[in-house]
């Protein structure tokens, strides 16, 4: 297509030198910034940049953005986050999610790899041994920052929205942890910005493992953004709606799924004032409707397993991630219910959940998921959100809650495009844990839910009308490199429950299997586990411990990383420990440990 693409590796990663401990630092931003202005200088480049990237390369094509730099013309940014704090893969509402641990001691996997001999020469075991040495373990760091401290806002696109005046594209997946980045930005960027939100999890949409699918013509797009924005070739993208998204049909009650029942639909502008809010009242008889109902106080206590049903926070591409049928956790939980639909309701947007409550606690936590419920009784999640009431006035400074005084908080669901179809109800389900996606609180406790004041706000849109709907082509790839598969890849998840001393163990086994480069005659595998443990009325017994290996081999050079951590808490401290042992040949040549006690911060 006429490009030059580039793909750098992190200082202290791959083949570059330095060390890294961390991630999304502003100095990932000032290295980005001088390869920029060295490719520009390039003979072979007319000066215009495009910057892109998937995960934490699309955040940072948002933070590259946002510094302005005359060089980028253009960017698209995947599956990412503007914000660390608020919607990066550590806390959710002030909650810390297991996926902080479980991406901390990954990551260290990942960074303790040794560059290749072939590549960087006899250099390359002096690289890897600063690496080693340097290593500390990233979930350290994110429990030193439990509330939305300076380390969290420092050098992020949601603090400096103006500053992104490249035209940018934005792309998200319904089912992907970081799907509300694209709505929020089509509606603060003042730049050219587009949006395309599909089913997906978290992955580029034209893969063949782009699930649920359908994947999508993903580089014609692109193409067709690149050229306009650094060509200059008329592809018609200005014309494009600014917003096309997936309308999810019911969805299947399973943990893994290949397709995706729904179709596509557009909006010109967002926020767009063909959608309104349906504003349901949380009533006397747990029912939910439009009228203001009798007063009523509503109390729950979830055991602290509730959650077991809701997958991950972050799902895998082709693992049991997608949360499976709801009813279970339904029923440790405090429901109400719509009546049966009389006809289809279609939403796009962000649910909202509006409640009056109190806790007889200083320190909790609320979740609310909203869900279908079929005339066969099956409940489908549709969306959800947690808050730590702590962090009710604000993740800044949270302040702990008066026992038994009432609050209003608000929890803004995930942005979801669904239709409810006629004959269906509508159920809020709210619950006091969501083991093993959150931490739980440091106790027990209960909360009344005053139904005068709560509700659940759906954001409505005509089914017909609007722009057109899209249509997009189909996914084209290059072929790949040749690679020979020497261990396939195996990713299950499994539950034990001891009847005796009521508690649940939940086991991840994440084998990515082995595979050879043949063009380089590179073997590398990497292996992990997971395991989550909880008793149902001990909120202290939780404790998460991660595992990985990984090896690089050829001929008879051979690196072998193995790294765990283990989370656990009492109610005023936690508890972090973590070991790294790396390998070459059979000779151990690092071992480390680590134990590191951290206060609860409102957590």
């Amino acid at each position: 297509r006429g490009y030059a693409c580039i793909r750098a590796d992190l200082r202290g990663s791959g083949e570059s030198e330095g060390t890294y401990s961390d991630y999304l630092r502003p100095f990932e931003v000032d290295d980005a910034l001088e390869l920029i202005s060295l490719i520009a200088r390039e003979p072979w480049c007319d000066g215009s940049v495009g910057v892109t990237g998937l995960s934490w390369g699309g955040m940072n094509a948002l933070r590259i953005a946002a510094r302005s730099p005359k060089e980028v013309k253009a960017a698209i940014s995947i599956c990412a986050s503007d914000d660390r704090y608020g919607t990066d893969i550590h806390y959710m509402g002030g909650c810390l999610l297991h996926e902080s641990l479980a991406w901390s001691t990954l990551l260290q996997a990942e960074f303790c790899r040794p560059p290749d001999p072939v590549l960087v020469g006899d250099a390359w075991r002096e690289m890897w041994l600063e690496r080693l040495n340097h290593e500390r373990p990233p979930m350290a760091t994110w429990l030193e920052h439990q509330h939305r401290d300076t380390y969290w806002t420092e050098e992020i696109a949601s603090e400096n929205y103006s500053g992104v005046t490249c035209p940018m594209l934005v792309v998200g997946g319904w089912f992907d942890g970081y799907v509300n980045t694209a709505l929020r930005l089509m509606e603060r960027l003042d730049c050219t910005r587009k949006a395309i939100i599909g089913p997906w999890q978290h992955i580029v949409p034209h893969f063949d493992w782009a699930r649920p699918g359908p994947a999508i013509g993903f580089l014609e797009e692109s193409t067709r953004w690149w050229d306009r924005w650094l060509k200059g070739v008329d592809t018609g993208v200005e014309d494009d709606p600014m917003v096309r998204a997936w309308i999810y049909d019911t969805i299947p009650t399973k943990p893994f799924y290949k397709e995706a029942p729904g179709r596509w639909v557009a909006e010109q502008s967002w926020p767009t004032d063909r959608t309104a809010p349906w504003v349901l009242n949380l009533s006397r008889d747990r029912t939910l409707t439009e009228c203001q109902g009798a007063p009523a106080t509503h109390t729950v206590s979830s055991p602290q397993d509730t959650g077991l049903l809701g997958g991950l926070w972050l799902p895998e591409h082709d693992g049991p991630d997608l949360g499976l049928e709801q009813s279970a956790d339904d029923g440790r939980s405090l429901a109400f219910e719509s009546a049966p639909l009389t006809e289809a309701v279609e939403i796009l947007g962000t649910p909202r959940v509006r409640l009056r409550l109190s806790a007889d606690v200083p320190q909790a936590m609320i979740v609310a998921r909203i869900c279908d419920v079929s005339p066969d009784q099956a409940s489908r999640r549709v969306s959800y959100g947690m808050l730590n009431l702590s962090h009710r006035g604000g993740s800044d400074a949270p302040e702990p809650l008066v026992p038994d005084k009432d609050y209003v908080v608000e929890l803004r669901m995930k942005d979801v495009g669904y239709r409810f179809a006629a004959g269906h109800v509508i159920r809020l389900a709210i619950s006091t844990s969501y083991w093993p996606m959150a931490w739980p609180t440091p106790t027990c406790f209960t909360l009344s839910i005053k139904s005068a004041g709560s509700s659940v706000s759906l954001p409505v849109r005509p089914a017909a009308g609007g722009a057109s709907d899209p249509v997009f082509g189909p996914p084209e790839t290059l072929t790949p490199v040749p690679i020979t598969t020497l261990r396939d890849h195996d990713y299950t998840v499994k539950v034990v429950r001891d009847l005796g001393s009521c508690s649940t163990d939940v086991y991840m086994t994440k084998d990515a299997g082995g595979y050879r480069r043949d063009d380089l005659n590179l073997v590398y595998d990497l292996a992990g586990e997971e395991i989550y443990s909880i008793c149902d009325d001990d909120p202290l017994s939780a404790t998460a411990t991660n595992a990985w290996v990984g090896t690089m081999a050829r001929g008879d050079w051979r690196i072998r990383v193995e790294n765990s951590a283990r989370l656990r808490a009492d109610d005023q401290q936690f508890h972090l420990s973590a070991e790294l042992h790396a390998y070459e040949g059979d000779q151990e040549v690092v071992s480390k440990s680590w134990s590191f006690t951290i206060p609860r911060d409102h957590l």
